[in-house]
């Protein structure tokens, strides 16, 4: 696995964890938070996989608001890659395309449905609980910011 690397996500400052197959931002970290294998898919998207068990971030269709969840690779979900592209710290630079798991640095990211103008996000509007929260596609006009990735390994 040269060309993979193993990440883990973060989203509005709270860890992607993998609950019931569903894929939520976990406030507090759950005892099985979520490595994910990042590898390239070849046509300039890269997937996510769950070191754990195999199963890859999806979603089952591209309609925004659709919650991520984890399936077997040849599910049949309307997304199983992303396109990944890294935000630097100064505001002003655009975006960089990122195709190659082994050029991810820990930083700020964003993971869009290929082909698609929605990206993952976390509600920025939600109740005060420390109930987990639904990671998403994002509804058009809907302006979250990027996400972290930190490279574990």
């Amino acid at each position: 696995m040269a060309d993979s690397a193993l990440v883990q996500i973060s989203i509005r400052g709270a860890d992607a964890a993998i609950i019931n197959n569903q894929v939520y931002a976990a406030l507090i970290q759950p005892p099985n938070a979520t490595t994910w294998i990042a590898t390239p898919i070849g046509d300039g998207t890269i997937r996510f996989t769950d070191q754990a068990s195999g199963l890859i971030l999806g979603t089952p269709d591209t309609d925004p608001g659709t919650q991520a969840y984890v399936t077997t690779p040849g599910s049949g979900a309307a997304i199983t890659s992303w396109t990944v592209r890294q935000y630097s710290d100064d505001i002003e630079d655009d975006p960089v395309a990122i195709t190659d798991p082994t050029q991810l640095t820990s930083g700020y990211y964003s993971l869009q449905a290929p082909g698609t103008g929605e990206y993952l996000y976390r509600n920025q509007i939600e109740d005060y609980s420390l109930i987990p929260k639904r990671i998403a596609l994002q509804p058009p006009g809907l302006d979250q910011g990027p996400l972290i990735i930190q490279v574990v390994g």
